[in-house]
């Protein structure tokens, strides 16, 4: 519910949520250590002050056995109009060389290359659309340069 509240203070304060649902939802909070953070279900509600409420919003996040250095988080905020999915990988102590996978119902999208994230930054992967979020499973992958296995994987089911 945390997610919950902080999404409709940010969406109070940009005016029209899902005008721009980047802009809106622009916010790289730092996730807490621990296997899941948060996870918030929210079924469709009336408007607040011209704010509309999205029908379905979900973030989980899980940080890594070995190091705990890094958080992987998959959001998905979803209305009648649009959808705003985002895979994000944030490192908290060391850098690392991350490349960040957002596997959805409609295709993956992943980072070119390994960037390097320094602590405190967060690499994103972004993918919205003009209709609401397809039902199906929306994932986040962190892979890390050197490793043959992820560092994070996390899963939010819609429908």
């Amino acid at each position: 519910m945390q997610f919950l509240r902080k999404f409709m203070i940010t969406a109070l304060a940009a005016g029209a949520l899902f005008a721009a649902p980047s802009a809106a939802l622009a916010s790289n909070a730092q996730p807490a250590m621990g296997s899941t953070v948060h996870a918030a279900s929210v079924p469709h509600v009336a408007a607040i002050r011209g704010v509309v409420v999205p029908d379905f919003a979900r973030e989980k996040c899980t940080t890594d056995h070995t190091s705990g250095n890094v958080t992987t988080c998959m959001r998905l905020v979803s209305h009648r109009t649009n959808f705003l999915a985002r895979a994000s990988a944030t490192v908290h102590r060391s850098a690392r060389r991350l490349k960040e996978c957002l596997r959805t119902p409609f295709g993956t999208f992943c980072t070119r290359n390994f960037v390097l994230v320094r602590p405190g930054q967060t690499l994103n992967v972004t993918a919205t659309g003009n209709r609401p979020a397809p039902n199906g499973t929306y994932c986040a992958t962190t892979y890390r340069q050197g490793t043959s296995h992820n560092v994070g994987h996390v899963c939010v089911t819609k429908g």
